[in-house]
């Protein structure tokens, strides 16, 4: 198990995810109502919230949706 510097997991500009599981692994994140894309890094655990998979860092999530969207749909393709 990897982990992660303390400023990595808090600066919210950098473009990563938190997934229930500790693959830090690359991931493209596509946004399924509008086809717009992202490639981030799993670098925590999370999220705690029934019906969810992942939470986006901030700049991760308005890349690929505007923030009043709160919740979206997304595929996750793992980058080997």
């Amino acid at each position: 198990m990897q982990w992660q510097k303390e400023t990595d997991l808090l600066d919210k500009s950098r473009l990563k995810l938190s997934k229930y599981c500790w693959n830090l692994s690359n991931n493209t994140l596509t946004n399924t109502k509008n086809s717009k894309s992202v490639i981030v890094k799993i670098n925590d655990r999370g999220p705690f919230v029934k019906n969810r998979i992942i939470d986006l860092s901030r700049s991760a999530f308005i890349s690929i949706a505007n923030l009043d969207a709160g919740v979206i749909d997304v595929t996750i393709e793992v980058i080997k």
